[in-house]
């Protein structure tokens, strides 16, 4: 859930390092990507394959964003304590795909409301006990604890 969002902004700092035309490239390319595998999957899988589609053109963007950051300025803006984020994701993943299940197909708007707060609940929930490091958590929970004193 959170590295998508991550990873994208990695695209900024190829424009701050004066690589523009670098950043340009890659979303020519995505472009071209997504227009490729929509046309190739679209007539057989219909929106799924838009949805597929989709998901290819940002695992590419973002990783190439990656690599060339990586090149250009040397840096890898991603460290081994994003790993801490595996389990929050999982278990959200795995909160949303089994209320899916629950909850009747004929219902989607129903289902994808349910399942999205469901999940993402699961996932904030996770990530407090187990996703922060304890500073966050502690700066977290100083937070809340103000902002419910205001409130009451």
């Amino acid at each position: 859930m959170i590295v998508p969002v991550l990873v994208g902004t990695v695209g900024f700092i190829l424009i701050m390092v004066g690589r523009n035309g670098w950043d340009l490239l890659v979303y020519v390319g995505s472009f071209a990507i997504d227009i490729g595998v929509a046309y190739a999957l679209i007539p057989s899988m219909g929106i799924r394959g838009a949805a597929i589609a989709q998901a290819l053109t940002l695992t590419a963007s973002n990783s190439a964003r990656l690599f060339l950051v990586r090149r250009f300025v040397g840096i890898w803006p991603f460290d081994r304590s994003f790993l801490r984020l595996i389990p929050p994701t999982a278990i959200g993943a795995a909160v949303m795909i089994g209320a899916s299940l629950i909850i009747p197909s004929e219902k989607w708007l129903v289902n994808l409301v349910v399942a999205s707060a469901l999940g993402v609940g699961a996932y904030a929930v996770a990530l407090v006990a187990v996703g922060l490091k304890p500073a966050e958590r502690r700066a977290l929970l100083s937070v809340v604890r103000r902002l419910a004193g205001r409130a009451g």
